[in-house]
This record gives C-alpha cells, sequence and structure tokens, in this order.
C-alpha cells in the first residue's frame, strides 16, 4: 500500500512538459478575445506561489483543454472556408 502511495507522489510531483504552455498557445488566445464577447474572461492566477501549487493539475488541465479547443475553433474556421 505504501508503495501505492509513493508512486502516486511521484507522478502527481513529476514535471509535466508535455502539458506546457507554449508561445503559439498565448498567441491563439490573443487571436480569439476579441470574437468572445459574451464570454467571461479567464479568472488571474493566485499571486500566492503556494495556491498555485495546490492547483497546478487544474491548471494543467484548463490549459490544455483551452488549447485543444483553439485549434478545434481553427479546423471549424478552416472548413467552412
Amino acid at each position: 500500500d505504501d508503495s501505492e502511495n509513493v508512486n502516486e507522489a511521484a507522478y502527481w510531483s513529476a514535471p509535466r512538459q508535455h502539458l506546457t504552455t507554449t508561445p503559439e498557445v498565448h498567441h491563439e488566445s490573443e487571436v480569439y478575445t476579441s470574437h468572445n464577447h459574451g464570454e467571461t474572461p479567464p479568472p488571474t492566477p493566485p499571486e500566492d506561489k503556494e495556491d498555485r501549487n495546490k492547483f497546478e493539475c487544474l491548471y494543467l488541465l484548463v490549459e490544455a483543454a483551452v488549447a485543444v479547443r483553439q485549434q478545434e475553433r481553427e479546423r471549424e474556421a478552416l472548413i467552412s472556408l
């Protein structure tokens, strides 16, 4: 049971480089901001590093989901042309 806890801890504390934010994602989000008048802006990241660490997994999931959604919008735009 302890070995499972150690493996799980190692998994969650390991760096997740495949989900790091890229400049392209930031650029795409800038492109889409002017088109999303009806949507609320994303919340600002917490100032406190401890709070950021607590919710790091959620932030990574949100970043990945936003990137995927933007790619879907780009594909839809290309198809409609």
